[in-house]
């Protein structure tokens, strides 16, 4: 068999040679656990086509910090005399590649996220060309001593710990302010509007809804005067904790607009959304008194919904009323069939629908389209 060496992994059974060879090499592999159990095989030796021209380097948020958040874009400095077949990978320190995670090139600098399904932990980054099929590093050339692959540390900081990908041209210039029905409190209900005041420098800043561990959900503006938005929570999002932040689109990533560095203003806000009492006020806040009781023995669909709403009910329905958001009676339908009726003919917007039987009423929200 020749003298013993060991090979560096680069993930899915596959091994660097530091050292020059011939075409294939005869392997044999033992498995530790039996070492009665061996198995020989010739395995094909892949030269590398990208050669590396300069030390590989990273610039992240922090220079000279080998460490990136999840969802943090940063720059990779790869140099290669192959410079259009070349892709940066995120490999464990282990070897075993975990995606790539290059979005974007120009020269020689590729700009990269690490995805956020990504563990926390150490790993390396490393460029590669993928021939005939295969992940093939670049390698620096025979006798080189440049830098060809990196550590990095992947960190997932609390949102309050600004992890998201952050707007470097812009900044908030004073305390972010949130204005609802009931002033001073942080809660809304779907599709009630309030307003955020957000005074930034970038002109096309917008409002937008984050979930807690500051992924980007929707924007919420729907008008802007100056620096205030009024915004609204879109229908189809369940009541619970949220952050609202200022933010600005380059192409298809979002980044926050903050306060600048040093700067203790409020750039980000909490909102609780509730599902909300539609009763309890109409948009011009005016209370409207209606004896019904809400069940949920009885559902509708579907919802949103445009032409037909159905009905999931065991008993008979004796009649359908349908009420807007001002507690108006806008339709009524006593003759029911199929467990359906048409809504084809109301304007958009949300509406209560009671449900009549012999036994009891029930109540239920619904959206037309």
């Amino acid at each position: 068999m020749g003298a013993e060496i060991f090979l560096p992994s680069a993930g899915d059974g596959k091994f660097i040679l530091d050292f020059d060879i011939q075409d294939s090499i005869i392997c044999k592999m033992t498995n530790l656990a039996f070492p009665d159990l061996t198995q020989v095989y010739m395995a094909k030796v892949l030269r590398a086509k990208a050669i590396l021209q300069d030390h590989l380097k990273l610039k992240t948020a922090t220079d000279n910090v080998y460490s990136v958040n999840l969802d943090e874009s940063f720059k990779v400095y790869a140099k290669a005399n192959n410079q259009d077949d070349v892709k940066i990978g995120l490999f464990s320190s282990q070897g075993i590649f975990k995606g790539q995670i290059d979005l974007s090139r120009k020269n020689s600098t590729y700009t990269c996220q690490v995805p956020s399904n990504t563990n926390e932990g150490d790993y390396i980054i490393l460029p590669y060309i993928v021939e005939a099929g295969v992940r093939v590093p670049v390698a620096r050339a025979d006798k080189s001593h440049l830098i060809d692959q990196l550590p990095v540390r992947v960190i997932a900081e609390d949102i309050w710990g600004r992890s998201v990908a952050v707007y470097s041209e812009g900044n908030v210039l004073k305390n972010l302010q949130l204005k609802t029905a009931e002033n001073n409190l942080f809660e809304v209900a779907v599709e009630q509007q309030f307003q955020v005041y957000a005074p930034a420098s970038e002109s096309s800043t917008s409002i937008g809804l984050f979930d807690l561990d500051g992924v980007f959900l929707s924007d919420i503006a729907v008008a802007k005067n100056n620096y205030t938005y009024k915004c609204e929570i879109p229908f189809e999002f369940e009541a619970g904790n949220y952050i609202v932040m200022p933010y600005v689109k380059e192409g298809d990533l979002v980044k926050v607009v903050e306060r600048s560095v040093g700067a203790v203003m409020i750039d980000r806000l909490p909102l609780s959304v509730t599902e909300g009492d539609i009763w309890s006020r109409s948009v011009g806040l005016k209370t409207v008194n209606l004896p019904l009781d809400v069940s949920n023995a009885v559902s509708v669909y579907p919802n949103p919904v445009t032409d037909l709403l159905y009905f999931n009910i065991s008993t008979p329905v004796d009649a359908v009323e349908i009420y807007d958001m001002a507690g108006r009676l806008v339709k009524k339908i006593t003759t029911i069939v199929g467990n359906s009726v048409s809504v084809q003919d109301l304007v958009s917007g949300i509406y209560a629908v009671k449900i009549k039987t012999s036994e009891n009423e029930t109540m239920h929200k619904i959206k037309k389209n």
